[in-house]
């Protein structure tokens, strides 16, 4: 005669296993999307430090960047928010020997423009900024990265294209 054995708890190990499952999987799914989030931050502000380094002139480059906000409403769009941009002037020696950095409002000293002996200089445009990368879920005030919000920095540098002097006047557009 055959011998049934009745199968229990099946369903009460299959529960455990699927919580511990569960426990584990839910938060590395939400912490994987601070890494996605921070590499779109980086091609969007990249791209943007390539068209600022585009403008014609340096005051081009700053009124550009304060007045076009599309790219902070696209990583809006993403669960970024932006703190503290700003652009800064890069001019290093043809050798990498020498470096200089000028934020915002800070005019090139007469020794570092193009036409100083000691050149030719590299120019680049740096755009610096602090993103504030949320995960999938989560809230203010949480563990930054897994439940709340990590503030990392973003930037992208370019190299500035128009190292000519004007013609109306005797400066470079570098410095306007």
């Amino acid at each position: 005669m055959r011998s049934f054995r009745k199968q229990t708890g099946n369903i009460t190990e299959f529960a455990a296993a699927f919580t511990v499952f569960l426990s584990m999987a839910l938060p590395l799914l939400n912490i994987s999307f601070v890494p996605i989030r921070y590499l779109f931050c980086q091609a969007i502000v990249s791209d943007l430090a390539n068209s600022l380094a585009h403008c014609e002139k340096r005051s081009d480059a700053d009124k550009m960047l304060r007045q076009d906000q599309s790219w902070k409403s696209k990583l809006a769009n993403f669960g970024v928010t932006v703190e503290n941009e700003r652009l800064e002037i890069i001019a290093t020696t043809s050798d990498g020997k020498a470096k200089l950095i000028l934020r915002q409002g800070q005019s090139i000293p007469a020794e570092w423009l193009p036409n100083d002996p000691k050149g030719p200089f590299i120019y680049s445009l740096a755009l610096r900024t602090s993103c504030r990368i949320a995960p999938a879920v989560g809230a203010d005030g949480g563990i930054p990265g897994l439940s709340g919000p990590i503030t990392l920095p973003v930037s992208g540098v370019s190299q500035w294209e128009n190292v000519s002097p004007n013609p109306k006047n005797t400066r470079y557009f570098i410095e306007e």
